[in-house]
């Protein structure tokens, strides 16, 4: 049952007096047990979700910070070849890991890589280019299912020395 509250309003002449508001009953009055536990479930999901997607975003910029130190390290040792290119073997199926050019750079980086299990390995693809496969042990790339070694390939163009 409704009920009304009715009290004397004062109008201006010509107008008509505002009509009165229902009361509200008793059992109208707040919420139930069960929405409130269905706004939490709902805000708890969220938050796990929320919370998913900031981890995933953190395993991707780290995986992606360790790809860019791979990208360096690769463009320093085609600069280091570059830069002793006249020192290199005609054939460069007679350029090994065991050429002190490599070498130099094989150690510079072997003690100051960030790369955990930092590996590199010359391939020679053929008279002109050498490919360098860069591999580290990640536990973070496993889970994200992306792989190393990176492969790059270096030209070596032996010009005018």
């Amino acid at each position: 049952m409704l009920t009304t509250d009715i009290r004397p309003v004062r109008s201006a002449p010509g107008r008509t007096p505002p009509t009165p508001m229902p009361a509200l009953r008793s059992s109208s009055r707040g919420f139930t047990l069960i929405e409130v536990l269905i706004t939490l479930l709902l805000t708890a999901t969220t938050l796990l979700a929320l919370a998913s997607l900031q981890l995933r975003t953190l395993q991707q910029t780290h995986f992606s910070y360790q790809r860019t130190l791979a990208n360096l390290q690769a463009s320093d040792l085609m600069e280091h070849l570059w830069l002793a290119r006249c020192a290199l073997p005609e054939n460069l199926s007679d350029f090994t890991e065991s050429h002190p050019v490599f070498q130099t750079w094989y150690q510079q980086h072997q003690s100051t890589s960030f790369l955990p299990g930092w590996q590199a390995r010359l391939h020679l693809l053929n008279t002109e280019q050498l490919q360098l496969s860069l591999s580290w042990q990640d536990r973070q790339s496993e889970l994200l299912q992306q792989t190393s070694p990176l492969n790059y390939p270096l030209f070596i163009h032996k010009g005018s020395c």
